[in-house]
């Protein structure tokens, strides 16, 4: 139960730390801002913010599958947790679930048999959904899709991708540490 507490503890400490970056939040590109003017109801502003989003939760993703050395992705902290290969399955998985239901199409396909393959399957799906971002109208955001949860916006849906992914790499982020590998720095918005 210790060690439990211990996991969670480190968890809830890399995130924070993670979450305070003032230099990388300074760092983003030149955001389009809405013009408080303007009284229409385009959303492309928030679709050139998903794409900037995307292109660092890639990069991000995938220095933290090379930090971990091949030889413990098979590490598992306790018993009742996935490995770090499991967690990294899980999140490209679930995004290709997530991504189908925001009804894209011909998703490509993922393989998780070695780290190299892991890291090629993350960086197909990134650029497979940055592409179309990028190729998507603001107005689309406001569409609404069907998911277990009931009805959704695709930008509430592209929100809880966002906040997956984010939860499961701060695990891996406790993974890395406990065996002695520092993460990579922290990129956000």
């Amino acid at each position: 139960m210790q060690k439990l507490y211990f996991v969670l503890l480190a968890s809830l400490f890399a995130i924070t730390l993670a979450s305070c970056s003032q230099e990388e939040k300074s760092k983003t590109q030149n955001i389009k801002e809405p013009n408080a003017q303007i009284q229409d109801d385009s959303l492309d502003w928030i679709v050139d913010e998903l794409v900037i989003k995307w292109n660092n939760n890639k990069d991000y993703s995938i220095e933290t599958l090379e930090a971990m050395p091949e030889e413990f992705y098979g590490f598992v902290p306790i018993d009742s947790m996935h490995s770090f290969s499991e967690q990294a399955t899980h999140i490209v998985s679930t995004m290709h679930w997530q991504m189908e239901k925001l009804g894209f199409k011909e998703l490509p396909e993922f393989k998780d048999e070695s780290k190299a393959e892991l890291i090629t399957s993350y960086e197909s799906l990134f650029d497979y959904l940055i592409s179309e971002l990028e190729s998507m109208e603001g107005y689309e955001l406001k569409e609404t899709v069907g998911v277990f949860y009931g009805a959704s916006t695709k930008r509430r849906l592209l929100n809880l991708l966002d906040n997956h992914l984010a939860h499961h790499r701060g695990q891996m982020m406790v993974y890395l540490r406990l065996k002695g590998v520092k993460p990579p720095k922290y990129r956000g918005w």
